[in-house]
């Protein structure tokens, strides 16, 4: 998963579950895609709620065990004004 970041580290999906799950734990997903449009799952999260805290831990998480975060050039994720909020003060 590491090496597929690595190499395509331009654009990630990120999106949360929503009550998917009979536990109700939220899973935080990001997404990577190749230059062909295959994709791969980069990292889970398994959250307890979808808190902006809890949604900046999983993203810090994934920034320190991908050094290629710094080539990230575009973030795709749904409507969840928490993930955009979030994600404007880890850029």
């Amino acid at each position: 998963m590491r090496e597929m970041f690595d190499r395509f580290p331009e654009v990630m999906l990120i999106d949360a579950t929503h009550g998917t799950n009979a536990s109700k734990y939220k899973i935080f997903s990001f997404m990577v895609h190749d230059a062909f449009g295959k994709g791969q799952f980069g990292q889970h999260a398994v959250l307890r709620n979808e808190r902006s805290s809890a949604l900046l831990t999983a993203i810090e998480e994934f920034k320190v065990n991908n050094p290629a975060w710094t080539y990230l050039q575009c973030v795709v994720i749904d409507k969840d004004f928490t993930e955009m909020a979030v994600l404007e003060v880890v850029s």
